[in-house]
């Protein structure tokens, strides 16, 4: 799969500035997006705009609160590597990771070894706009922390974004401390956190056995669907990687195509598709129904199926390739 560009994605897009050299070179190579996004630019920011559908003067400003918060920590998200190095193994330092890990409150954890496609070509955040992406560590920890049902069911109101947020922040700070530990051990590591990332999250997730990519163009998990949050640490230290699982989601979103149905903003494609196949969204379509409605929607996450406690002993059969269990499934 080709090496995706940041800079190609919306959130980077909304960041150029019209007449800096940035924006002209952009829509310079990108022609088709500019009127589009030009549009999309003039609104204001999507958590703070009090004219949205579903803004809350009371609860809004606490979910705008906790992205000023993560952008203000990720600085920290690299740092000066102690130069006494704990001897360890990887099975060991393996097993290790994966108790710290939950005892900080992580759901579920993988840990696969990078290639190159896992990572964005160039940068596209503010500060480090343009820049090619050229130090890469060799493996990744990646851990998942839930969204609650409970809250996810309240999609597309601020409830559900809250639930957004929190689940980027506990990553955030889960990653932060990881990422410290293992420099004062006397390795290099880099927490990659929202606003901060040098990879593609659902990517390295999926290949460190947590998911698959679902028809939203998010990580699908067998214990609570799209409702997770990923956070990823990288490092050097030699790690043992879990392997990459077959789920057999491909099968229920070609049958199912809830998300798409559901998507009030016609973001998500109808079309089936492959493993093989990149599977993308339309990026403007989905942000222009966030500044519409002031929050990050969420209404895909809500109608999957596998987002609502759907039996092990179903999913195991779907892992199986058994069809009828599908419908079964659908009810959800």
């Amino acid at each position: 799969m080709k090496q995706i560009d940041e800079r190609d994605i919306m959130f980077s897009r909304m960041i150029l500035k019209k007449g800096s050299k940035e924006y002209e070179e952009y829509y310079k190579k990108h022609p088709k997006r500019k009127k589009v996004d030009d549009n999309l630019r003039n609104k204001s920011n999507i958590f703070s705009n009090q004219k949205a559908e579903k803004y809350s003067k009371l609860s809004s400003p606490l979910v705008d609160a906790g992205f000023q918060y993560l952008a203000d920590i990720k600085h920290l998200a690299e740092g000066k590597t102690t130069s006494e190095k704990v001897e360890t193994n990887p099975k060991e330092i393996t097993e290790q990771l994966k108790i710290f890990t939950k005892y900080l409150g992580a759901d579920l954890f993988g840990i696969t070894k990078l290639n190159n496609n896992h990572y964005y070509s160039y940068r596209g955040r503010e500060g480090n706009y343009g820049k090619k992406i050229r130090k890469k560590h060799k493996y990744a920890i990646v851990f998942l922390t839930e969204m609650k049902e409970e809250m996810i069911s309240k999609a597309p109101n601020i409830e559900m974004t809250m639930a957004s947020v929190k689940g980027y922040v506990k990553a955030g700070t889960i990653g932060m401390w990881l990422a410290y530990y293992l420099r004062n051990i006397g390795y290099e590591a880099r927490n990659h956190l929202d606003g901060n990332y040098l990879l593609v999250a659902p990517l390295v997730a999926r290949d460190a056995g947590l998911g698959e990519i679902g028809r939203n163009a998010l990580l699908l998990t067998k214990e609570f669907g799209p409702r997770v949050r990923i956070g990823i640490v990288t490092t050097n230290l030699e790690l043992i990687s879990d392997k990459k699982r077959d789920f057999g989601f491909l099968n229920l979103c070609n049958a199912c195509k809830k998300c798409a149905k559901e998507c009030t903003a016609e973001s998500i494609s109808f079309d089936n598709f492959s493993a093989k196949e990149k599977i993308s969204i339309d990026q403007a379509k989905c942000y222009e129904k966030w500044s519409e409605l002031g929050t990050d929607c969420g209404i895909c996450l809500d109608v999957c199926p596998l987002s609502h406690n759907v039996p092990a002993s179903l999913l195991n059969k779907l892992q199986q390739r058994n069809r009828e269990v599908i419908g079964e499934i659908l009810k959800y």
